[in-house]
């Protein structure tokens, strides 16, 4: 079950990572921009929590 969570936390950040790259590069950020950024780092660190935690229930 700890898998699938990890695969699936993997599958939204690359959905979000490429929604953000597909937008224009603007000089500005917009609050759309800022959103996905912050929604990147959110999936970014749900992943690296769910990672630690196997690394340290496997040990």
């Amino acid at each position: 079950m700890k898998n699938k969570s990890i695969i699936l936390t993997v599958i939204l950040l690359i959905i979000a990572s490429g929604a953000y790259f597909r937008n224009n590069a603007i000089a500005n950020i917009r609050n759309v921009d800022f959103l996905s950024i912050f929604a990147i780092g959110v999936l970014f660190g749900v992943l690296l929590v769910q990672i630690f935690q196997l690394i340290k229930t496997k040990n």
